[in-house]
């Protein structure tokens, strides 16, 4: 995604391209520039924030409250894959794709495992990596491929840990990394490490290429 949002601490300011949104304060400015349009502004009353949009939204990804209970009652179901899983903001809220394909690697679980196979152990491993990956991404300031600042300007520097993210045909210990499409959105892995059984290489033939 790209758009971001930008504060700066003085009435004057040069207007870029895409410059949607200005809000001007006694203080400061702060701008909202999205030039896909993804995003939008939304003017809500405070008591109406919560029925609105949070209670629309999983756990937090950081909330302590997201345990193997919780996200087993979520998905023990599912034939939906993981790293889909970890998109739903109905389920977890705070997880991108960049940092799914990160986890799913930290965890050694395959993209393609849907939920309902995946056993209590490896839920565990799951939530274990969500917290670290989003944590270190966090002091890292974010990731920053193309035009992602903060909202002083400061750019991200966790693409320089990337694991499998954006990694397609190099190598992890020796290990090839795979670039594959799932839901229209791109997911990286390592075919080597984040094992797969006979069964889910079956269902694989409903996406095109190959993949193995």
């Amino acid at each position: 995604m790209s758009g971001r949002i930008r504060v700066i601490n003085s009435l004057k300011f040069l207007k870029k391209k895409h410059d949607h949104f200005i809000l001007t304060t006694n203080k400061n400015i702060l701008i909202f520039n999205d030039a896909r349009k993804f995003g939008f502004i939304d003017l809500i009353k405070t008591k109406k924030i919560l029925e609105n949009y949070i209670i629309r939204l999983g756990i937090d990804a950081l909330d302590k409250r997201l345990n193997e209970k919780y996200l087993l009652g979520k998905i023990s179901k599912s034939k939906v894959p993981v790293k889909q899983i970890l998109l739903d903001q109905r389920i977890i809220s705070g997880i991108g794709n960049i940092y799914a394909s990160e986890i799913l690697y930290d965890a050694k679980i395959s993209p393609f495992t849907k939920g309902c196979a995946l056993q209590i152990l490896e839920i565990k491993k799951i939530i274990g990596s969500i917290k670290k990956i989003l944590k270190m991404a966090i002091n890292s300031g974010g990731s920053t491929l193309r035009n992602y600042t903060s909202a002083d300007g400061t750019i991200g520097h966790f693409q320089n840990n990337f694991k499998v993210y954006n990694r397609n045909d190099q190598k992890i210990s020796g290990h090839k990394i795979k670039r594959i499409m799932q839901y229209g959105r791109s997911t990286f892995y390592c075919p080597d490490i984040q094992l797969i059984s006979k069964k889910q290489k079956k269902d694989l033939r409903k996406y095109k290429g190959k993949f193995y």
